[in-house]
C-alpha cells in the first residue's frame, strides 16, 4: 500500500499526464483519478453518447458546468471495480483487492 505522500505525488504525476484534453485523459480524470471535468470536455470524451445518459444513470453527477463520478473505477488485472466516493464507505471503510475479491469479480 502506498503512503499518503506517495499516493498524492502519484496523483500529481497523473494529472499533469492527462492535462491534454483528450477524450482518454478526461476519461482517466473522471473515472480512475476522481477529478471534477468540464461538462464540454466530458461530452466529446463520451460521443458517440451523451453525459445526459450518464447522468441519467447515475454515473455521472452535474455541479454546474462541470461533471463528477460517484465510484472510481479501480482497474485490477482485467477487471474494472468500482469504489464508491459517496456515503458511509467513504469516511469509514477501506477495501483492498487481493484473492477472494478477485476471485468473485471474475
Amino acid at each position: 500500500m502506498l503512503s499518503p505522500s506517495a499516493s498524492s505525488r502519484n496523483k500529481v504525476v497523473s494529472l499533469r499526464r492527462t492535462e491534454g484534453g483528450d477524450p482518454l485523459s478526461i476519461l482517466v480524470r473522471l473515472f480512475l483519478l476522481g477529478v471534477e471535468v468540464e461538462l464540454e470536455a466530458t461530452r466529446r470524451a463520451l460521443a458517440p453518447s451523451s453525459p445526459e445518459h450518464w447522468l441519467a444513470a447515475g454515473l455521472l453527477q452535474q455541479h454546474a458546468n462541470r461533471v463528477s463520478v460517484p465510484l472510481l473505477l479501480l482497474p485490477f488485472d482485467q477487471l474494472l471495480a468500482g469504489r464508491s466516493l459517496v456515503g458511509e464507505l467513504k469516511a469509514r471503510h477501506v477495501q483492498a483487492i487481493g484473492g477472494p475479491t478477485s476471485t468473485w469479480l471474475r
